[in-house]
């Protein structure tokens, strides 16, 4: 009987860990509880309890943050993704390369840092709604262009009018989004251990 406890909000914001190492209110706002995490750990590794850390990552939401940024658009080529607009402040375009070492620094200063205090059975990432959405941004239809579409760069408007295309651009950016979480499963592997779950 493995009991894993799942404490929220790791990286959304900043609750209860400590961002120094990473940048500080630069790269994410620091909790005024610096050192809670710190001590859940240690007493969770006093009981010898594994833990699995949630985290509604939106990028690093600090003044200078990656998910501060906004840097994912619509097909309409907006910001806007849903009637939810205050949930959408933030957010991650898993296509862009920026964003592994983003989570990766994360986790490294939540899981990581504390692989000898406690037991980490890996991370779970469940982000809000549009945090992760599907980006048409100039970035991203030229990486599809250069990917998967044999170096021709689709305009927004040519992906609204051609539904096969649309289709092929969507397969491409689920297969980011997978190359993005199994980059994170892997580091968490190396660092932790082969059986860390994403």
């Amino acid at each position: 009987d493995v009991r894993v406890p799942v404490f929220n909000r790791i990286g959304g914001h900043n609750q209860g860990w400590d961002s120094t190492e990473g940048g500080g209110n630069n790269w994410y706002y620091q909790a005024s509880t610096p050192q809670l995490w710190a001590d859940i750990l240690a007493m969770l590794g006093k009981h010898n309890v594994n833990v699995l850390p949630y985290y509604e990552y939106c990028g690093s939401v600090g003044a200078q943050g990656l998910g501060s940024q906004g840097r994912c658009r619509t097909l309409a080529g907006t910001n806007e993704y849903t009637h939810i607009p205050w949930t959408e402040k933030r957010n991650v375009d898993v296509a862009d390369p920026e964003f592994v070492p983003d989570a990766k620094k994360l986790l490294d200063l939540t899981v990581t840092k504390f692989k000898d205090k406690a037991k980490f059975a890996g991370a779970w990432f469940r982000p809000r709604p549009s945090a992760w959405p599907i980006s048409f941004n100039d970035n991203d239809l030229t990486w599809f262009g250069a990917q998967a579409n044999n170096n021709r760069t689709p305009t927004r408007e040519q992906l609204k009018s051609d539904q096969a295309l649309l289709e092929k651009y969507y397969a491409w950016w689920f297969a980011r989004r997978r190359e993005f979480l199994v980059a994170l499963r892997d580091h968490l592997r190396a660092q932790i251990g082969s059986d860390a779950v994403v």
